[in-house]
């Protein structure tokens, strides 16, 4: 009771591991193959980030002289609520083979700057770099896995995943540039080991997960100053990164479980440079520009303790630091080196049914954004923060 109650409350992390570094909503964990016997679960989880700001040096009126000074004004909260969502299913063939299935959420955005015009700005002065500045895209992970156990307790597990992003940017302040990204995908592999000793309820696991490539069609407007709006469609090529996870429980005391993980996502190698948007930041002196990309990769970490607090229910704290990716960042993703501290628990039903609940708090160290073209900071933010509430329904058999 104590390895299948305690240990799988750490299922409902997944759905709360949002607004990582860069576009990361899930930690993409493979946990869900180690379930005794068959396993189906439901997750969901509604985030509501609080990310506030400067855009800074806006061209505004300067009191009643009509004279014209560059200020900060508030970007508005750049962060939008949104739900996410998360389905497993693990099937116990025989004593050594297990098949797995798993769709989750793992990249999005979804920000939205104010935009600066309005009745103290300065008349015909331009925007700040951000104004009106919008994205919004979702992945979709569809993963398939088959794990071999070993008698000496070792399990080896692999298989495709594949991926589909959709989504849109505005930026304003190009010049009216907008993207368009319809929904299309991309395949990629998982491979993974782990080694288990039950009489201590001690399991550790490694897992690598592919880059997945994409082509995709897409289409890029913009507002020419003589012809009006203009549209073309091209090929965008990029890749989703790769990552290594290292999931890690063992017992430490009666009904305890010592709970930790790391990963490492390569998103240093993430860049998208949509032709159009390359053209027109050329146009203004800006050479390889780049729409999206980010200067690091991210290390994740946690650490936390679960406990079997009744037959029925058992509990966990867990917290947890996010390396983040530089600063400067991305206006399109501005939370970045984050600490997290998550609690929760699950409540047995009957053998059959359980059901568990999750509570994450993010919180951000201040930092500021740039963009293509401008050589000082674009925006700076203080006091960012994300709470996230989950939960999932579990069926045995």
């Amino acid at each position: 009771m104590l390895r299948k109650t305690v240990f799988a409350t750490l299922l409902t992390l997944p759905a709360l591991a949002a607004h990582a570094a860069a576009l990361e909503r899930s930690d993409q964990s493979t946990a869900f193959m180690f379930e005794p016997g068959n396993r189906v679960e439901l997750g969901a989880a509604y985030v509501a980030p609080s990310v506030k700001g400067q855009a800074l040096d806006t061209p505004m009126f300067m009191g009643s002289s009509g004279t014209v000074a560059n200020y900060d004004i508030p970007t508005g909260d750049v962060g939008n609520n949104y739900m996410q969502y998360a389905v497993s299913g693990k099937f116990q063939l025989n004593d050594q083979l297990s098949l797995g299935l798993k769709y989750e959420q793992p990249f999005g955005i979804n920000v939205r700057y104010n935009n600066d015009s309005g009745r103290y700005q300065a008349v015909g002065a331009p925007d700040s770099a951000t104004a009106g500045m919008n994205a919004k895209a979702q992945a979709h992970n569809f993963t398939a896995l088959v794990a071999y156990k070993t008698p000496q307790n070792i399990s080896i597990f692999g298989g495709p995943t594949y991926q589909s992003v959709n989504g849109s940017v505005a930026l304003p302040a190009l010049a009216g540039y907008d993207l368009d990204l319809p929904g299309s995908g991309g395949w990629g592999y998982v491979l993974g080991a782990a080694y288990e000793k039950p009489d201590i309820a001690l399991r550790a696991t490694l897992t690598y997960r592919s880059a997945v490539k994409y082509a995709h069609k897409v289409t890029e407007t913009f507002n020419h100053p003589q012809a009006g709006a203009i549209s073309q469609t091209s090929d965008l090529n990029f890749k989703l990164p790769q990552s290594v996870n290292l999931e890690f429980q063992t017992g430490i005391a009666p009904k305890t479980l010592l709970l930790a993980s790391a990963r490492w996502t390569d998103w240093s190698a993430f860049k998208v440079r949509p032709d159009l948007y390359t053209s027109l930041q050329q146009a203004n002196g800006v050479n390889n520009a780049e729409l999206v990309s980010f200067g690091k990769d991210s290390y994740q970490f946690n650490l936390g303790v679960g406990r079997q607090l009744s037959e029925k229910f058992s509990g966990y704290v867990i917290g947890g630091y996010d390396s983040g990716n530089g600063d400067p960042v991305s206006p399109l993703g501005p939370p970045d080196k984050a600490y997290t501290l998550n609690v929760g628990g699950k409540y047995v039903i009957n053998k059959h049914v359980d059901i568990g609940a999750g509570v994450q708090y993010n919180w951000y160290k201040n930092q500021s954004t740039t963009v293509d073209g401008v050589p000082v900071a674009a925006a700076k933010f203080n006091n960012m923060n994300v709470w996230g509430v989950g939960a999932r329904l579990g069926v045995n058999w």
